[in-house]
């Protein structure tokens, strides 16, 4: 048996062991806590079953969506004019 080959094997049960004790400190460190205070919830509350079947029977949430589809279509029509007059201005120029 040779010297140099116990001393070899034991290079890397120490390497291995220093491994795992680098991870081992890394793994259980105590993490940086965020600053400032937890983010509020922007979410509204959940609709009751019995208020969406109101609102579905009287139709509300088909007249909820058909002012929210005016607005992007009015949204969309006031950027289209402002796009085609800067066109036509640049034209001119």
């Amino acid at each position: 048996m040779n010297v140099r080959s116990v001393f070899a094997g034991g290079r890397r049960i120490v390497a291995a062991l220093c491994l795992a004790a680098c991870l081992g400190v890394a793994a259980c460190s105590e993490k940086p806590r965020e600053s400032g205070p937890p983010a509020a919830d922007t979410n509204p509350p959940p609709a009751s079953t019995a208020q969406t079947a109101i609102e579905g029977f009287t139709g509300k949430t088909a007249v909820d969506a058909g002012s929210k589809a005016r607005k992007q279509i009015e949204s969309i029509s006031a950027r289209r004019k402002q796009d085609l007059q800067e066109t036509q201005e640049t034209m001119e120029k």
